[in-house]
């Protein structure tokens, strides 16, 4: 057996209450079955890529275990808690939803994620549902909804890199069970066209002023 063979073999307990794994994580005497195939002082070399890739992955599950995930209602309680410079993940999605006797919908959903310095998550959503048939929007109110979210992301997307934060694409994995609240971001405005019924997003006046001086 080589020495990352039993490296690997072993089991380390990664729990919320207990301290974080340290490197060398493991020792032969922490297991039963390896305490006479290796020497008691043995610890396992850094220079493993193996062991440093093992090691990496209890890492990763001990800040799972012990992550927060925070809901926010609006931009302003994001910023306040991510650090401007940091890098932050904004993506559009969308669910469709088809019930019985009821038409057919789909939820848009805008969502930024970005870390404290406590590394949890910070997670703002805001979504806005509308009927979708299977060929696509059915009236002209619909379809402006749905562009405006792009728009919404183009915005959001100028509004944080002008305050110095690196915007990515993508989100965090996060359990499935857990959803966030609606919320709002408000640097944009929704406007509606009393004519035609279609609502269109822009940059909130004081704002571009502001980004104009």
């Amino acid at each position: 057996m080589t020495v990352t063979e039993a490296f690997l073999d072993l089991t380390v307990i990664v729990a919320p209450d207990r301290p974080p794994p340290q490197w060398p994580v493991l020792r032969p005497q922490d297991c039963e079955m390896y305490a006479q195939e290796l020497p008691s002082d043995w610890m396992c070399p850094e220079e493993c890529p193996l062991a440093r890739q093992c090691f990496d992955a209890l890492l990763e599950q001990y800040r799972r275990m012990t992550m927060h995930i925070i809901r926010l209602g609006d931009l302003q309680e994001f910023e306040a808690e991510v650090p401007t410079g940091s890098i932050v993940r904004l993506s559009l999605t969308h669910r469709d939803q088809m019930k019985p006797n009821s038409l057919p919908s789909r939820t848009l959903e805008l969502h930024l994620q970005g870390r404290n310095d406590k590394d949890d998550i910070l997670w703002l959503m805001e979504s806005h549902k509308i009927t979708w048939l299977p060929q696509g929007p059915p009236q002209s109110r619909e379809e402006s909804i749905s562009n405006g979210m792009l728009d919404l992301k183009a915005l959001v997307t100028s509004y944080l890199e002008g305050r110095g934060y690196q915007v990515r694409a993508g989100s965090y994995g996060i359990d499935k069970d857990i959803e966030p609240v609606n919320g709002q971001f408000e640097c944009a405005r929704w406007s509606k066209n009393e004519d035609d019924q279609t609502w269109s997003v822009q940059l909130r006046e004081d704002l571009e002023t502001d980004s104009t001086s």
